[in-house]
């Protein structure tokens, strides 16, 4: 059970003894202080490889934990985060660990939410931003440790900027996707880093469908929110559209990029026709093939706009 866990821990076994704790132990092992070859003493060698020289995994020893994933600074573990077979509320926690009011909660890149309790040394991490649902896993980490890795050792809005270029012009789109997250945890306002992350989900191989829809409309989303420019628009409604050809949703910013643009935009016109069409503005949809025909004459969408025009004249 979890209180058999809890009680490991922190070595309580009366559950109404209430330990403080500054920064929480897990068998013995402790944050900012236990070195990655005690970790080994305990656990024996990783089973999976996060982030080399950075995060592993080790075989849980308990019936009750379903994942152990440690990470280390400098060979000292900063954090360890444990993961239940079960899930518990905030509540259950709040007890077991003798948190009160959290010191800090943010919302990362993924939309979920953490709670720091930096007096226990203990997060509390959700699978998404409401704090209602469970808490997915929790971690010890060393408050110390955290700060010193936030203030030092940054890269500028620029650096990540580069590094995300070069990644996406070289197609390294894991690469690409652990910069980018990288990055919002530190800059969650920049757009190009939201859009970015788009098109990480659009291009990438590696989810399933169903995620690369819904995170790549939801990054695309936030790009548009923190700045609603013609650049993010456009991104938004072809993402609407490649992904679900949903052209009520597209529609609206394919027409903020037309007033706001412009510049000729051969396949803008293309899209804004294909969606009259399918909407039944007809006169619109012959309107704009006509458009992106006198535009774009060696486009390889030709044939399609002069089948519907035919059609529709």
């Amino acid at each position: 059970m979890m209180k058999k866990i809890i009680r490991t821990y922190f070595g309580v076994y009366l559950l109404f003894i209430q330990p403080v704790v500054f920064a929480g132990t897990y068998l013995g092992l402790e944050p900012g202080i236990s070195k990655q070859n005690e970790v080994e003493r305990v656990f024996g060698k990783p089973v999976r490889v996060d982030v080399p020289a950075s995060r592993y995994d080790y075989a849980t020893l308990d019936d009750d934990t379903r994942r152990v994933s440690i990470k280390f600074r400098n060979g000292t573990i900063e954090s360890i985060d444990i993961y239940a077979r079960q899930t518990f509320s905030k509540s259950q926690y709040q007890q077991w660990l003798d948190l009160k009011t959290p010191d800090k909660s943010i919302v990362d890149s993924q939309g979920n939410r953490i709670e720091y309790y930096f007096l226990q040394g203990v997060a509390l991490h959700y699978p998404s931003s409401d704090a209602g649902l469970g808490v997915s896993f929790f971690s010890h980490f060393d408050p110390q440790m955290q700060q010193q890795a936030q203030n030092t050792g940054r890269r500028s809005e620029k650096d990540y900027v580069n590094a995300v270029n070069k990644a996406e012009e070289s197609k390294e789109w894991r690469n690409l996707k652990q910069i980018v997250d990288e990055a919002l945890k530190i800059y969650p306002q920049n757009p190009f880093f939201w859009k970015k992350r788009a098109y990480y989900y659009f291009y990438s191989a590696t989810e399933s469908m169903q995620i690369r829809r819904k995170e790549a409309i939801f990054s695309a989303q936030k790009a548009y929110g923190f700045s609603p420019t013609t650049t993010y628009a456009l991104d938004l409604g072809w993402l609407y559209l490649q992904f679900y050809d949903d052209c009520n949703s597209a529609l609206p910013y394919l027409e903020k990029v037309e007033r706001e643009y412009g510049p000729e935009n051969p396949s803008l016109y293309f899209w804004m026709a294909h969606c009259y069409d399918k909407l039944f503005y007809l006169e619109k949809a012959r309107q704009y093939y006509h458009r992106f025909l006198a535009a774009a004459p060696d486009d390889d969408k030709i044939p399609r706009a002069k089948g519907r025009l035919k059609w529709l004249e």
